[in-house]
């Protein structure tokens, strides 16, 4: 299976924050981990800066994350990255953040892979799943890092693209079914594009949701196309 192109990803890459600085492995533990000590190997805010917007990215995770320590399934073809953020919000709004990753690979899809009906099977399962019909299709795991009372922000995002998984329990969650991307639409997705404008859509929503704290006006872009699961309590 052909590796992601990172030369390709930083040439056409316009952004001035997310994903100017990206670490690439062909297998690691984990990305999110790997994010975490990069974190912590820095000791003060002043070096710490640098690393903001920074993506970790792996062709594939032996021990992946999902949340209440679950493990995620990271076969090749997927896209399995974090990308480190230090945003300038209070720590009770870095939670929203997740919904902005969520709602970012949401817009992506329906604007250069779904049409019609497709759209209205995919949807966001609050904070972090996507999930197409009653399928998994990609997760988002944020966790924090605190360093000199500054808080850091690991977003993990997973999506199964080339995977073939078709139907078969995904082991990503307990009970939980996966689907990817190649399944939904029956041809090879090109992941160098896709990461792309993934990393292109969240930057610019990122950087609107830390200017104004509106997720509203992101969601909008996306909500007549989708159905956003919000459990009951």
């Amino acid at each position: 299976m052909e590796k992601l192109s990172i030369k390709f990803i930083q040439k056409n890459l316009d952004n001035s924050l997310v994903g100017k600085n990206i670490i690439y492995f062909e297998e690691i533990d984990s990305t999110n981990d790997y994010a975490a000590k990069l974190i912590k190997d820095k000791k003060t805010v002043n070096t710490a800066s640098d690393i903001n917007g920074t993506v970790i990215i792996s062709e594939t995770q032996t021990k992946g994350k999902g949340r209440f320590d679950k493990i995620w399934i990271s076969p090749q073809g997927g896209l399995w990255f974090s990308i480190i953020l230090k945003p300038q919000i209070e720590s009770n709004d870095l939670s929203k953040i997740t919904l902005v990753g969520a709602a970012s690979i949401v817009e992506v899809l329906i604007n250069e892979y779904f049409e019609g009906m497709q759209c209205k099977d995919l949807n966001i399962k609050w904070p972090n799943d996507i999930y197409y019909k009653d399928k998994k299709l990609a997760g988002i795991l944020a966790e924090s890092e605190k360093i000199n009372d500054k808080f850091y922000l690991i977003l993990g995002i997973g999506l199964n693209v080339n995977c073939s998984i078709k139907n078969n329990s995904s082991g990503n969650m307990e009970n939980i079914k996966a689907i990817s991307l190649k399944d939904i639409l029956e041809t090879q997705i090109d992941r160098n594009f896709l990461l792309l404008k993934i990393l292109s859509a969240f930057e610019k929503n990122y950087i609107y949701f830390i200017s104004t704290r509106d997720f509203k006006t992101i969601f909008n872009k996306i909500k007549k196309s989708l159905v956003l699961q919000i459990p009951r309590h």
